[in-house]
Protein backbone atom coordinates (compact mmCIF):
# COMPACT_ATOMS: atom_id res chain seq x y z
CA UNK A 1 0.00 0.00 0.00
CA UNK A 2 0.92 3.37 -0.74
CA UNK A 3 -0.10 6.46 1.83
CA UNK A 4 -3.09 3.78 3.00
CA UNK A 5 -4.15 3.59 -0.73
CA UNK A 6 -4.12 -0.04 -2.49
CA UNK A 7 -2.41 0.03 -5.30
CA UNK A 8 -4.56 -3.24 -6.64
CA UNK A 9 -7.70 -4.44 -6.18
CA UNK A 10 -9.57 -8.07 -6.95
CA UNK A 11 -11.39 -7.92 -9.90
CA UNK A 12 -13.38 -11.24 -11.85
CA UNK A 13 -11.93 -11.11 -15.19
CA UNK A 14 -13.66 -12.83 -17.82
CA UNK A 15 -11.06 -15.36 -19.55
CA UNK A 16 -13.21 -17.01 -22.14
CA UNK A 17 -16.13 -19.27 -22.63
CA UNK A 18 -17.35 -20.46 -18.96
CA UNK A 19 -13.77 -19.29 -17.79
CA UNK A 20 -13.68 -16.69 -14.93
CA UNK A 21 -10.74 -15.89 -12.39
CA UNK A 22 -10.67 -13.03 -9.78
CA UNK A 23 -7.06 -11.83 -9.86
CA UNK A 24 -5.61 -8.70 -8.40
CA UNK A 25 -5.33 -5.72 -10.53
CA UNK A 26 -4.22 -2.66 -10.99
CA UNK A 27 -6.18 0.68 -9.96
CA UNK A 28 -7.20 2.65 -12.84
CA UNK A 29 -5.80 5.31 -13.34
CA UNK A 30 -8.67 8.01 -14.26
CA UNK A 31 -8.99 11.19 -16.74
CA UNK A 32 -10.06 14.70 -16.10
CA UNK A 33 -13.79 13.63 -17.20
CA UNK A 34 -13.97 10.58 -15.11
CA UNK A 35 -14.44 9.30 -11.45
CA UNK A 36 -12.79 6.42 -9.36
CA UNK A 37 -15.36 4.68 -7.43
CA UNK A 38 -14.78 2.19 -4.84
CA UNK A 39 -17.57 -0.49 -4.89
CA UNK A 40 -19.17 -1.58 -2.11
CA UNK A 41 -21.66 -3.84 -3.98
CA UNK A 42 -22.22 -5.31 -7.22
CA UNK A 43 -24.25 -7.37 -9.36
CA UNK A 44 -24.00 -10.46 -11.81
CA UNK A 45 -26.46 -10.08 -14.24
CA UNK A 46 -28.28 -11.86 -17.42
CA UNK A 47 -26.31 -10.05 -19.82
CA UNK A 48 -23.15 -11.29 -17.82
CA UNK A 49 -23.88 -15.12 -17.72
CA UNK A 50 -24.78 -14.96 -21.30
CA UNK A 51 -21.24 -13.61 -22.19
CA UNK A 52 -19.77 -16.57 -19.84
CA UNK A 53 -21.77 -19.16 -21.46
CA UNK A 54 -21.66 -18.32 -24.79
CA UNK A 55 -18.97 -15.15 -25.70
CA UNK A 56 -19.26 -11.69 -26.85
CA UNK A 57 -18.56 -10.57 -30.58
CA UNK A 58 -17.01 -7.73 -28.97
CA UNK A 59 -15.10 -9.83 -26.87
CA UNK A 60 -12.35 -11.21 -29.12
CA UNK A 61 -10.57 -14.68 -28.64
CA UNK A 62 -7.58 -14.08 -26.06
CA UNK A 63 -8.85 -11.09 -24.70
CA UNK A 64 -9.38 -10.63 -20.66
CA UNK A 65 -12.16 -8.79 -19.69
CA UNK A 66 -13.74 -7.22 -16.37
CA UNK A 67 -17.78 -7.62 -17.05
CA UNK A 68 -19.85 -5.63 -14.58
CA UNK A 69 -22.07 -2.65 -15.27
CA UNK A 70 -24.54 -2.74 -11.85
CA UNK A 71 -22.60 -1.40 -9.44
CA UNK A 72 -23.19 1.12 -5.98
CA UNK A 73 -19.97 2.66 -4.40
CA UNK A 74 -18.13 5.36 -2.95
CA UNK A 75 -16.19 8.53 -5.17
CA UNK A 76 -12.71 7.96 -4.10
CA UNK A 77 -11.08 10.19 -6.87
CA UNK A 78 -12.26 12.60 -9.49
CA UNK A 79 -11.17 14.40 -13.01
CA UNK A 80 -10.51 18.36 -12.74
CA UNK A 81 -13.77 18.57 -14.76
CA UNK A 82 -16.16 16.59 -12.91
CA UNK A 83 -18.26 19.28 -10.96
CA UNK A 84 -21.11 17.43 -9.82
CA UNK A 85 -19.85 14.81 -7.67
CA UNK A 86 -17.53 15.03 -4.63
CA UNK A 87 -15.29 12.43 -3.15
CA UNK A 88 -17.06 10.23 -0.77
CA UNK A 89 -20.53 10.75 -2.49
CA UNK A 90 -22.40 7.58 -2.90
CA UNK A 91 -23.51 6.92 -6.56
CA UNK A 92 -24.67 3.76 -8.36
CA UNK A 93 -23.81 2.95 -12.00
CA UNK A 94 -26.64 3.55 -14.59
CA UNK A 95 -25.24 1.93 -18.03
CA UNK A 96 -26.25 3.74 -21.24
Amino acid sequence: MIKGRRKEILAAIYKGRNKIDVEEVPVPEINENELLIKVKACNICGTDIKILKYGYHQIKEGEHRILGHEVVGEVVKKGKNISRLNLGDRVAIAPK
